[in-house]
């Protein structure tokens, strides 16, 4: 039986706070990635949806992990309903655990982000199933 999926929540990441995450194995040890997010924060909500390509690189249960993604950002303020967009790009490189067949995994990534502001610094760390 082929383990092609994986499912986590993630803390950081792409995302603002947290996301929900998708990965399916598209061919040996390249992975494509969906996840989002719903966040209400100062009367502000935002919602994002993220999508991209990661690489594992390494033995059966530790990895390198190599990421790329562009995360489109939405929402409106409740105050005046105005409502705003930002596109944030944003790679990946850090440690996964994963096991070659069904079972846990953890990732620990730093997580540089780019948007119309600049470059920042960022992490994530993530939990979930590999299927």
């Amino acid at each position: 039986m082929d383990y092609l999926n994986a499912a986590y929540v993630e803390v950081g990441g792409p995302s603002v706070i947290y996301s929900v995450n998708y990965e399916r194995r598209v061919y040996g040890p390249l992975w494509y990635r969906i996840g989002g997010s719903y966040l209400v924060l100062r009367g502000r909500h935002t919602v994002d949806s993220h999508f991209g390509l990661t690489g594992l690189v390494g033995g059966n249960y530790h990895h390198l992990e190599l990421a790329g993604m562009v995360t489109p950002v939405y929402g409106f303020a409740n105050s005046d309903q105005r409502a705003f967009a930002n596109v944030i790009w944003s790679a990946a490189i850090g440690y996964r655990y994963q096991p070659p067949s069904s079972g846990f995994l953890f990732r620990l990534v730093i997580t540089p982000v780019v948007d119309r502001r600049g470059w920042n610094p960022w992490f994530g760390a993530g939990v979930g199933w590999r299927f």
